[in-house]
């Protein structure tokens, strides 16, 4: 069996690959990680658990680019902040960016908290949800926090960087 590793990445799959003359690259290969990332971020997600079973068969039978486009148009939002696809920028979104902070990630893993595509969370990443923070429309039965809570939640926020700042 050949698999990704930390130390040779896709190497030997590439070589199979080559060896076996198929024209699939790193990034199609790079798919089924980014499938699997999708399935641990919405677990509890029964919808998008179907979404992703259509493109994992997409998957199954080469339709590489429509794989690509269906996983797209899950994980990365047509709204900037909007990190977990619920069509709103609040808590749960700040929770995926300080959940996964100072942490590099593939560029652009908004299920990781990459919204700003650099391929580390960090201060980028809370710009863009604190840019779009309270947009959209809040989910059925979510709790809206107010105005002032916002202030709160931004002091917090600075006190955690400061502190992770002056560890280092």
């Amino acid at each position: 069996m050949f698999e990704p590793t930390v130390e040779t990445g896709y190497d030997y799959l590439m070589q199979l690959q080559a060896y076996s003359g198929v024209t699939f690259g790193e990034t199609d290969l790079e798919l089924v990680h980014e499938l699997y990332l999708a399935r641990k971020a919405f677990a509890g997600d029964a919808g998008a658990q179907t979404e992703l079973d259509a493109v994992a068969s997409l998957l199954a039978q080469l339709q590489i680019s429509d794989a690509r486009a269906a996983l797209l148009a899950l994980t990365n939002p047509a709204l900037p902040g909007d990190l977990n696809g619920d069509g709103f920028v609040g808590i749960a979104d700040l929770n995926l960016v300080l959940g996964n902070w100072n942490q590099n990630v593939a560029p652009g893993d908004w299920l990781l908290g990459d919204p700003s595509g650099d391929g580390y969370v960090g201060i980028a990443d809370l710009n863009v949800v604190l840019g779009y923070w309270n947009t959209g429309t809040p989910p059925a039965g979510a709790v809206v926090p107010e105005p002032a809570s916002f202030g709160l939640m931004m002091a917090v926020s600075a006190l955690t960087l400061c502190r992770d700042f002056v560890r280092k």
